[in-house]
């Protein structure tokens, strides 16, 4: 089976992520700030360049150390790919389910909690 062609879309701006571009995966924060995101992983503009914001003092809602800005709560960032395995829930809403779909029969013995995320997020409707 061919590998599918698939852009994801950016989950703040709804736009497709350039088939260059990195994807950003963004964390609870981002998810409280701007609740109308779909999915979790977005394209460079919006992660890096557009929204960002001082932290202040929303302790309240940390999950970790010492965060700054907005830069502070961006879990991972990679190739769409592999940020779609990382991320398969966020994916499957964002326009990657095809691709998913494909990892899944092509890497069936892959890391287990891995394949069995990619299963659980094809299993879910939407």
């Amino acid at each position: 089976m061919k590998r599918p062609d698939f852009r994801l879309t950016c989950c703040l701006c709804d736009q497709p992520i350039p088939r260059n571009g990195d994807a950003y995966a963004l964390d609870f924060e981002w998810r409280r700030r701007f609740a109308r995101m779909n999915g979790t992983l977005a394209c460079y503009r919006c992660a890096i360049v557009r929204h960002q914001w001082e932290c202040g003092k929303h302790s309240r809602w940390r999950a970790y150390g010492d965060c700054i800005d907005g830069w502070s709560h961006i879990e991972s960032e990679g190739t769409q790919a592999s940020m779609c395995v990382m991320f398969p829930a966020a994916a499957t809403k964002q326009g990657a389910r095809e691709y998913l779909a494909w990892w899944i029969e092509t890497h069936p013995r892959g890391n287990h909690e891995t394949v069995e995320a990619v299963r659980d997020a094809l299993s879910q409707k939407g």
